[in-house]
């Protein structure tokens, strides 16, 4: 089963399929990336660093099914988009459309590690 969340970015309206519930190589994609940020980095400093976005960006496609965004549906068969094929203008836009990527998959991920029992 798959999560879809709806994007709250103006400027890239649709939807985003989450890999539900995540595999050990999905959630490792992402807490790899996650775990290069200094210890307290805000979702929002990132999507305004470069280096920190290529980062960033590596974990999210891992997490992500299938793009349903009008703007970047990507040529890769179920509308994948890859870390080459993410769009990185109009900058402010895709700033915002990276901090609401990651803070959905963090919500995710504490959703399903506080009901997990041996969490």
């Amino acid at each position: 089963m798959s999560k879809v969340i709806t994007s709250a970015v103006k400027r890239f309206p649709g939807t985003v399929t989450l890999v539900y519930p995540f595999t050990y190589p999905v959630y490792t994609a992402w807490k790899n990336a996650v775990k290069q940020f200094e210890p307290g980095t805000r979702i929002g400093t990132v999507s305004l660093d470069d280096d920190m976005v290529q980062i960033a960006i590596q974990g999210i496609c891992a997490c992500i099914e299938k793009w349903d965004i009008e703007e970047i549906k990507g040529e890769a068969p179920r509308g994948t988009v890859t870390p080459e094929t993410f769009p990185a203008s109009p900058r402010i836009s895709s700033a915002r459309l990276i901090s609401w990527l990651m803070s959905e998959i963090n919500k995710v991920i504490a959703e399903e590690d506080e009901t997990d029992p041996l969490a």
